[in-house]
């Protein structure tokens, strides 16, 4: 999954930070620490998104879904290896004295892709949610009201983290975030930290046999087996 990845990529980008501490002229570590804590956040939205898919197959609810299942991981994991490579490639051009301005407004475009990309599927999280419930009145084996709990949690605090970069880019070297690095580690670290604990201590194991099937679906007037447009 690629909640591994982003688990990797916090890893090494405050093992990066911490190198840099005592090498603050050391541009691989600058770049290092840049592109991996900025673009985490985005493997664990990418899981986040799989996670619902596969909620609603397990479910057997994906007609209750105001998009249709078959591409609905398609359209936001594509939408966040976007939101990633843009990041991804400007947090290099951010290292550079001549490019930091363009590398800078790079990365908050590719955020603020991300923000609109979770704001998207929270709406779609919660009228799924209201439509199974109204369908099913909350009765089901499978624990779908805490699975649903932990998307909103993650989802909440990769919205809030993302924010909190958005700004930070925004306000530029001599902005407050960047002058106190307190910043990011009660508005980044911390709340990544506890995304990780979600993920870890509440991973819905029974999505795991709810394997995509994407392109499955017949068309049936503009809408297929699975629901959704």
């Amino acid at each position: 999954m690629a909640v591994l990845e982003a688990y990797k990529g916090e890893v090494i980008g405050y093992a990066s930070r911490a190198a840099a501490y005592n090498n603050t002229a050391s541009i691989p570590f600058y770049i290092l620490q840049a592109a991996f804590l900025v673009t985490a956040p985005a493997f664990y939205a990418a899981s986040l998104y799989m996670t619902l898919s596969r909620t609603m197959r397990a479910l057997n609810a994906t007609h209750l879904s105001p998009i249709r299942v078959s591409r609905l991981t398609k359209i936001f994991v594509v939408g966040d290896m976007m939101s990633l490579n843009i990041q991804c490639g400007a947090s290099s051009l951010a290292s550079h004295p001549k490019t930091a301005q363009v590398g800078s407004d790079l990365v908050v475009v590719g955020l603020i892709i991300q923000l609109l990309l979770l704001f998207v599927f929270f709406v779609t999280t919660t009228v799924f949610q209201m439509r199974f419930g109204r369908e099913s009145r909350g009765v089901s084996p499978v624990p779908w009201k805490k699975t649903l709990g932990m998307v909103y949690g993650v989802c909440g605090l990769i919205f809030a983290r993302s924010v909190f970069r958005v700004v930070e880019y925004v306000q530029g070297a001599d902005g407050f975030c960047l002058r106190h690095e307190w910043t990011l580690y009660v508005f980044d670290a911390v709340p990544m930290l506890v995304v990780a604990a979600l993920f870890w201590v509440w991973w819905p194991g029974f999505v795991t046999g709810a394997v995509e099937r994407d392109g499955e679906g017949v068309e049936l007037n503009g809408r297929d087996k699975d629901g959704g447009i």
